[in-house]
């Protein structure tokens, strides 16, 4: 168990931010980027980060309790329900 998130920011074919991706249960930024480039090619791979688990529901915008959302850039995701 890895008490973190790698989060890899992805790019499109224009170099313009597409989405992230989050990589659970990897101990480092390089082992969660070999899994990465081993199925995205790495052209569409901006940076990755190292995020607490703590701090993973407000990286992602999900609210403790209530309504789900993901926000990212201009872009609001209702994910409805709610989180125990």
């Amino acid at each position: 168990f890895s008490p973190q998130a790698i989060v890899a920011a992805q790019i499109d074919a224009r170099g313009r931010f597409d989405e992230y991706k989050l990589f659970l249960g990897f101990d480092t930024i390089e082992s969660a980027r070999a899994c990465y480039v081993e199925h995205i090619p790495e052209t569409f791979l901006a940076g990755m980060f190292a995020l607490p688990l703590e701090a993973l529901r407000g990286f992602l915008g999900l609210e403790p309790r209530g309504r789900r959302a993901l926000e990212i850039g201009n872009v609001s995701l209702d994910l409805g329900g709610g989180l125990a």
